[in-house]
């Protein structure tokens, strides 16, 4: 337990002061809640999940090898919640994908696509076909390997190029770090 704790504690300490705080909203009764588990268990597969309980976020994370990448992947979701409320970055997401391409919107339909004519090397639209199942799936996918280390393979097509700096606009919008000159990781 306190390995997997300091390991939480490691990725939680690279975002900036009071980011975290932020993610779940200005008011101080709105908060965020990490909860560390053994596993998790239901119809599909998951290292991690989240969810809301009125004004208050929750990240519940399974013990593990990929503890950091599904904190990183859960927290997508708290800080998309945000920049969708505050500010219009996203609201044109679907544009910055290919023409012919359209979200499944249904996660058991994504398990059926193979979508490889949109991970093609060099051309790369998608992190993986789960990207492809809704637009707030494709952002967490982005956001969680452009925390991981090694992954910048990635992000080299021109498609992932500006989705990852749509992404990174909504997020210094919507947390006031437009003017902020450190690049966070």
């Amino acid at each position: 337990i306190y390995r997997e704790l300091s390991r939480l504690d490691m990725a939680l300490s690279i975002f900036p002061a009071g980011f975290l705080r932020e993610a779940t909203g200005t008011q101080q009764r709105n908060a965020l809640h990490i909860c560390l588990v053994r596993g998790i268990e239901g119809e599909m597969e998951a290292g991690g999940l989240q969810y809301w309980i009125g004004s208050d976020a929750y990240i519940a994370l399974a013990a593990g090898d990929d503890l950091e990448q599904n904190l990183y992947h859960e927290l997508a979701h708290v800080i998309d919640t945000r920049v969708m409320s505050v500010c219009g970055a996203f609201d044109q997401w679907s544009s910055l994908n290919p023409k012919e391409f359209d979200y499944d919107y249904d996660y058991a339909a994504n398990a059926e696509r193979t979508g490889d004519e949109y991970l093609q090397e060099g051309n790369e639209a998608f992190i993986d076909v789960y990207s492809m199942s809704f637009p707030r799936e494709d952002r967490a996918r982005i956001m969680e390997y452009a925390m991981l280390d090694g992954q910048e393979d990635l992000f080299r097509s021109a498609p992932m190029q500006t989705k990852l700096r749509r992404l990174c606009l909504g997020i210094r919008e919507a947390f006031h770090l437009e003017l902020e000159p450190i690049a966070y990781r």
